[in-house]
């Protein structure tokens, strides 16, 4: 399939924004043939160019293992249209066209969200709700085993849990 083809059959704009994001806080827990940690939503834009269809849209909803280094690539069914992938389902198709639109959106996430002067209020924001409890969940994951879960490589502890 070419590029255009492509997205009528997926939503590519909302992907590459949802996995620029996902680059930048490292959540990984995704492979193309992956039938958990996301939802697959059609949108209602059924037509001859997409089969009667509808258009792929993946919605997101595990993050637990975000903050890596964790499980997995990222490489989700709609990454896995632009780049090859070697995770199970994947394929060493690639498409040209749709990495220089990704990479444009990934630039423009990372020289517009990701400064301290914006992403740091909106850290801040949302540690404040989280701050009164912090402390607690740190201490309880500090030594636990590797196999539940483990904050025993963070080097200091949460913003929130520092006054």
């Amino acid at each position: 399939m070419d590029a255009v083809s492509d997205c009528h059959y997926a939503n590519y704009t909302n992907s590459y924004l949802f996995h620029a994001i996902g680059e930048a806080i490292r959540n990984y827990d995704t492979w193309p043939s992956g039938n958990k940690n996301g939802v697959w939503y059609f949108e209602p834009l059924y037509g001859p160019t997409n089969n009667d269809l509808g258009r792929l849209t993946v919605l997101p909803y595990d993050l637990t293992d975000t903050w890596g280094p964790t499980w997995n690539g990222g490489e989700d069914l709609l990454f896995n249209g632009i780049y090859p992938s070697s995770y199970a389902g994947g394929d060493s198709g690639t498409n040209l066209l749709l990495q220089f639109e990704y990479h444009n959106v990934v630039r423009e996430v990372r020289d517009l969200l990701f400064q301290s002067d914006q992403i740091n209020p909106v850290i801040d924001a949302h540690a404040g709700i989280i701050a009164p409890f912090a402390p607690a969940d740190y201490t309880r994951w500090l030594n636990a085993q590797p196999s539940t879960a483990s904050y025993s490589g963070a080097h200091e502890q949460p913003r929130g849990s520092r006054d």
